[in-house]
């Protein structure tokens, strides 16, 4: 940015501080959030890295990107939809997000036809927050507690991968043989237990699915690093 543009903007926002706007109201963007880096595409910038492709650029945050496209508000929406949200809160490197399911192990045998108990353990997830998902489906930014995690909570999903433990094709996302959000309370270890009906017998797929209070995937601080949920694979017999 030029010398000439910084004198402007910070004109621009002195002038538009003495206004004294309600920003929490306004329909307009302040310009100390505008952020400088989106303005080029990342080619020949420091850091790129062989393979990266062009970045969408854009001097207003992108505010109007979903202008004549059809808007999530706060609906889930079979065919697709554009959702103007930002992202919020990222929480530190020391705060990510990390999930793991203690039962079934992997390989482990369950029964057929009878319910069992799925045991998994969350750390660094300010758990029990979930919005309502058919009015604020992906409606408010990811935001943190007063310990620095984000507020949210997990899932566990089970999916049927065929005669054993081996498919050789991704599974189909819409298709799932057990769902369930957990919108109470970790235990103080993290820990949690969900109730699973009984399943015909087969190989499954286990994940947890930790989410912001908003329904959207959690969004943690830096590309390099582990994964956030876990899944493990079991059979039933």
């Amino acid at each position: 940015m030029r010398v000439s543009q910084v004198l402007a903007a910070t004109a621009l926002a002195g002038g538009i501080n003495a206004l004294k706007i309600d920003w929490d109201t306004s329909l307009c963007l302040h310009p100390s959030q505008i952020q400088t880096n989106w303005f080029q595409d990342g080619i020949g910038a420091q850091g790129q890295k062989e393979g990266q492709v062009a970045s969408l650029t854009s001097k207003n945050n992108f505010i109007n990107y979903c202008l004549g496209k059809k808007a999530t508000n706060g609906r889930q929406l079979d065919d697709g939809s554009c959702n103007p949200l930002p992202m919020g809160d990222l929480p530190s490197i020391n705060n990510m997000v990390s999930s793991i399911i203690i039962y079934p192990a992997p390989g482990d045998v369950v029964r057929a036809y009878k319910n069992f108990t799925v045991t998994l353990r969350t750390a660094n997830l300010a758990g029990a927050s979930a919005n309502n998902d058919k009015t604020n489906n992906f409606g408010s930014p990811q935001h943190l507690d007063e310990n620095g995690y984000v507020v949210g909570h997990t899932h566990v999903t089970v999916q049927y991968m065929g005669p054993d433990l081996k498919p050789q094709r991704p599974l189909d996302t819409k298709k799932f043989a057990f769902f369930l959000a957990l919108n109470t309370e970790f235990h103080k270890d993290g820990s949690a237990e969900v109730e699973v009906q009984g399943l015909k017998p087969g190989g499954y797929r286990v994940c947890t699915m930790a989410t912001q209070a908003g329904h959207q995937p959690v969004v943690m601080p830096v590309a390099d690093r582990g994964h956030v949920d876990d899944c493990t694979k079991f059979l039933v017999k």
